[in-house]
């Protein structure tokens, strides 16, 4: 049998290709800033390990993979909290040490969120193949 060939309109990565495109250009103000995401836990919060994320080289960071894993007591936010749970899988996703070491700071943390964004508007594609 002969497969015929799948044509551009097709193909999935198209459509997410298409997505990120009209993603980035309604968002440049946000992306393209020397200004940052003025959220309250933004400001107070995220910034400052967004900021560590930047000056942490890769060996550091890969080094740190196997801490993650432990409890430990943040008293400085939100009254005192636990680190324990979602909050320690966030250094398991490398691309936001990517996005945050190598994009420039502090628009990188509107960029984590914008392609956070695309991620998850992209996953109803893939998951109905």
């Amino acid at each position: 049998m002969h497969k015929e060939k799948k044509g551009i309109f097709e193909k999935d990565w198209f459509y997410v290709g298409l997505m990120a495109v009209i993603v980035i250009a309604f968002c440049n103000r946000l992306l393209f800033t020397e200004q940052i995401i003025r959220a309250s836990d933004v400001i107070t919060q995220f910034f400052w390990g967004a900021k560590e994320v930047k000056n942490q080289p890769l060996g550091a960071y890969l080094a740190s993979i196997p801490t993650l894993f432990h409890a430990s007591w943040e008293p400085l936010m939100d009254g005192g909290r636990t680190l324990e749970g979602g909050w320690n899988a966030i250094g398991l996703l490398f691309h936001r040490f990517l996005i945050q070491h190598y994009f420039p700071f502090p628009s990188s943390i509107a960029w984590l969120a914008v392609l956070s964004l695309l991620w998850g508007g992209s996953e109803p594609i893939f998951i109905a193949v």
